[in-house]
């Protein structure tokens, strides 16, 4: 849309943006006064087809035009909509994926910038829940109370390393990442990442080892 103060919606001009929105990759930038406009829109249409007298040829005629646009509108309203809403989801994946990159969200809407956020949030919390517990090998005392009731780990001497399994843990592999880990705790405390995809770094193996598993690095 053009960069005026006074934007005034028509049907031609809703097209020209979903257009627009259907032939670039990123977001495009709206108004701020779009949906208010669209409603105004809407609403001058509405008052026009209250006008018209249907028993005139001339008036029939152009109800039947004014009521083919306000549906026609809407479907280009609908698409619009889902193809800014996808957009959306996956500048906030990209956001929660690769931690500190800048993601620009000055075209978004006010009602799409809080969606994006609290999209962001939501992945952020999941990805914090389900991959770095993986990843870290941490357990909740539900999943620690579970594992001693199944007599993985009876007593102490359990939960030692054996001399070949203390070597093979000073092992190190040298790993690409393929896909973007935030930082993590290691078994032993340690604090690796974080990587982003085509970062190398040479890992314990046991560390490596998970990556790899779960399709987050491969061997060099």
């Amino acid at each position: 849309m053009d960069e005026k103060k006074n934007i005034v919606i028509t049907y031609e001009t809703l097209f020209e943006v979903l257009r627009k929105e259907k032939s670039r990759e990123e977001i495009q930038k709206l108004e701020a006064s779009f949906a208010d406009d669209v409603r105004s829109y809407f609403f001058e249409r509405r008052a026009l087809l209250a006008k018209q007298n249907p028993e005139d040829t001339f008036g029939a005629s152009e109800k039947e035009k004014i009521e083919r646009q306000i549906s026609n509108a809407k479907k280009i309203l609908r698409e619009l909509y889902d193809r800014r809403e996808k957009k959306i989801v996956l500048m906030a994946i990209n956001k929660s994926r690769a931690k500190g990159t800048l993601v620009d969200s000055s075209a978004l809407l006010p009602n799409e910038k809080s969606f994006f956020e609290e999209i962001t949030a939501l992945l952020d919390r999941q990805r914090e829940a389900g991959l770095l517990p993986l990843i870290s090998e941490k357990f909740d005392s539900a999943e620690a109370k579970e594992l001693k009731r199944d007599g993985v780990a009876n007593n102490t001497s359990d939960l030692k390393e054996s001399p070949s399994e203390a070597a093979s843990s000073d092992k190190s592999l040298l790993i690409k990442f393929v896909e973007p880990v935030p930082k993590f705790v290691g078994p032993n405390l340690e604090i690796y990442g974080p990587y982003n995809p085509e970062d190398t770094a040479s890992l314990p193996e046991e560390i490596a080892s998970i990556l790899i598993n779960k399709n987050c690095a491969e061997q060099v």
